[in-house]
């Protein structure tokens, strides 16, 4: 492949050009990255302004109720329910309790005051039931008696804790749950009683960061693909291509043309990252400034960025990216070989069938081969087969479940590979530059390369 790629670089800056200068380019980068510049920030205040105190509704408060009139029928020793007072609820913390035998009395003595509610508690199969009851011509309204009921349903434990003789502290020690989980020996040598929060932080991203990587990357080939054949179809049917030609090698064209559409690509996607990143700084400054004490999850999720910041080494994030672009430049390579193969736009949906059936087949051989378990790991044979290590290799990298020279040894596959889909695509292209009949199944385009004929 001596002097194939000479000259690539004249073919790379026409490319550049015009695509660059394209309208439908254009106008997809700006009105893509207004709206990631916008829209972010727009939703996190619309949302903390307008839903963040659904919750609160909800809640019944009350500071009316004085007394409560006890009728409790479950077994065990009468007890003083005035300690309840003892947990300084704002709403519940001073009031006045009094037993009763039976409600008659109960709701006799009660009728027509101010401030009372009866409180009457009986068993019932496995459990007991707590009714509160409004006395004859009470002033309390319903929503009092829903207040006290969620109150002494939240802490009516106190109470048979009082009946069972026992301490309080000594209840909490019997109810206790206890948790537990089979491990291996690797684990239980390294394992203190409580799992580091770096580690489990370790193993949601194991799971999310190679899915997240697959499924960007899928779609970023799918869009900018389709770019890369259209390209090279273009000069097919025009005089451009007797001077592309006669300056460069064919290759050389196919190689300039797949760098100057994945290089618009890349400016154009980064361009929409930085406004996404403007956008969330934003929205999270203005969120925070006009509700210091906000629990917006999307906020705690970035404040909880500072808590892993020791997870990714900065030679794992380069070479993530890296084996990134790499990937991405070999799908643009294959569907450099689908346009050198089409002799009119018509015929990419037939001429791209490799491009399209190498993608699918790496997707779903990545995200059932192990990326939904989290399972991959450096050793896995998806980290160094081309089409499908652009997609897991970058996520075990930064994680560190992959040596850096395996990363590299990835890497390294990545480019030669690529190399030789760009020299077979050139191949193809100058092999094929006069056909207009149909479509040549891509079979025969390989034997007829092989062949060189």
């Amino acid at each position: 492949m001596k002097n194939e790629f000479k000259g690539f670089s004249k073919v790379f800056s026409f490319t550049f050009r015009q695509h660059g200068k394209n309208k439908g380019y254009l106008t997809t980068t700006i009105i893509i990255g207004l709206l990631c510049l916008l829209l972010p920030a727009i939703i996190m205040v619309a949302v903390d302004h307008f839903g963040g105190d659904e919750e609160e509704a909800v809640e019944y408060i009350t500071e009316k109720v004085s007394e409560v009139y006890v009728i409790d029928k479950t077994p065990g020793e009468e007890v003083d329910y005035s300690i309840l007072n003892t947990i300084n609820d704002k709403s519940f913390s001073a009031i006045s309790y009094k037993n009763y035998e039976d409600i008659d009395t109960a709701g006799r003595d009660a009728r027509g005051s101010e401030g009372t509610l009866i409180m009457l508690i009986e068993p019932e199969d496995n459990r007991n039931v707590i009714n509160i009851l409004l006395p004859e011509e009470s002033k309390l309204s319903e929503d009092d008696a829903y207040a006290y009921n969620s109150f002494i349903g939240s802490y009516f434990q106190m109470i048979m804790v009082q009946k069972s003789g026992l301490d309080y502290e000594q209840v909490q020690d019997l109810t206790r749950p206890i948790v537990g989980d089979a491990i291996s020996e690797e684990e239980a040598i390294s394992l203190d009683g409580s799992k580091n929060e770096l580690d489990m932080v370790k193993d949601v991203f194991s799971i999310a960061l190679p899915y997240l990587t697959i499924m960007v990357l899928y779609f970023m080939i799918l869009a900018y693909g389709q770019g890369v054949a259209n390209s090279v179809i273009m000069e097919k049917n025009s005089k451009l291509v007797d001077t592309f030609l006669i300056t460069v090698k064919p290759t050389a064209v196919i190689l300039g043309k797949v760098l100057a559409i994945f290089l618009t690509g890349i400016l154009q996607l980064f361009s929409w990252i930085v406004a996404l990143i403007i956008s969330f700084t934003v929205g999270i400054a203005i969120v925070n400034w006009m509700n210091p004490s906000t629990e917006m999850v999307l906020i705690q999720f970035f404040d909880s960025f500072g808590s892993v910041s020791g997870l990714f080494s900065p030679g794992g994030i380069i070479l993530a990216i890296l084996i990134i672009l790499a990937g991405f430049l070999l799908y643009c390579g294959l569907a450099a070989i689908g346009g050198a193969m089409a002799s009119k736009p018509e015929d990419l949906p037939v001429t791209n069938l490799l491009f399209t059936w190498a993608l699918v087949i790496s997707f779903f051989a990545c995200l059932y081969g192990g990326v939904m378990e989290g399972s991959l790991t450096g050793s896995s044979w998806q980290a160094f087969v081309p089409f499908t290590s652009m997609m897991v290799v970058p996520g075990m990298a930064l994680l560190g479940d992959i040596s850096v020279m395996g990363a590299l040894i990835s890497f390294a596959i990545l480019l030669i590979t690529t190399l030789i889909i760009v020299w077979l695509a050139g191949k193809i292209y100058v092999m094929l530059i006069f056909y207009r009949g149909n479509s040549i199944p891509i079979g025969k385009v390989f034997k007829m390369v092989k062949s060189k004929k």
